[in-house]
């Protein structure tokens, strides 16, 4: 446990120890500001739509590059690799890593906003947790197949252009945007009639996502220790 705390210690350290990653991490909070005052008048569900769906979205792309810049292209991986370590054990670390970075700065955010807009805030939060995952499974596969930072950072780009350009490919069942529905933010909000039996679809689209996600984290996982990177 001390080591993997040490490790965790020299990865936030490494983190903040550039401008780049400073400005990414100040990124998100800045852009959550200029649009709450943008669409302050506008639906909740739009709001949230555009920060849990649009913007983390971006955000989690950069992070997760980033860090697959810092630990893959520099060639710091094939020191690591030198001791007896499973190299799935050091992926999964350092993935975790980059993941609980993106969801600390995400949660500061969500906790300002739930004293403006209440739980219903927390609810968005959660019911974009699987999105979020999906999103980084997909970039590390596409990591490990590329063996570069850039496979990740296009796996997540066309993911998330997918997301805005992709409904009517997806159909109505797999879109990743959905918060901006108010049929999605009453059933958040337990509102009458939109109990599991009517609008089973939300937790359906949910729930693929992560089963798709954890498909690709696993078979990354597989790859990666037995293909070295």
């Amino acid at each position: 446990m001390s080591g993997m705390f040490f490790r965790c210690r020299l990865f936030f350290k490494k983190w903040v120890s550039s401008i780049y990653g400073i400005a990414l991490l100040a990124a998100i909070p800045i852009a959550a500001i200029i649009l709450y005052h943008d669409f302050y008048y506008e639906e909740t569900g739009k709001l949230l739509s555009l920060i849990f769906e649009q913007l983390a979205p971006i955000w989690l792309i950069l992070i997760l590059q980033r860090y697959f810049s810092i630990e893959f292209d520099s060639g710091f991986f094939t020191q690591v690799v030198t001791y007896p370590i499973a190299r799935y054990k050091f992926l999964l670390e350092r993935f975790l890593f980059a993941c609980m970075l993106f969801f600390i700065m995400l949660g500061i955010i969500a906790l300002v906003l739930t004293s403006i807009f209440g739980a219903i805030i927390w609810k968005a939060f959660l019911y974009t947790l699987p999105l979020y995952f999906f999103y980084s499974a997909v970039m590390l596969i596409g990591l490990v197949i590329s063996k570069r930072s850039l496979g990740a950072l296009l796996g997540g780009i066309f993911l998330f252009l997918l997301s805005f350009i992709g409904a009517p490919l997806l159909g109505q069942a797999l879109q990743m945007i959905m918060l901006k529905y108010g049929s999605v933010i009453y059933f958040l909000e337990g509102k009458t009639g939109y109990a599991f039996a009517d609008n089973d679809l939300y937790y359906y689209n949910r729930l693929m996502y992560m089963g798709f996600g954890i498909i690709l984290f696993i078979l990354a996982l597989i790859k990666f220790q037995r293909k070295p990177v």
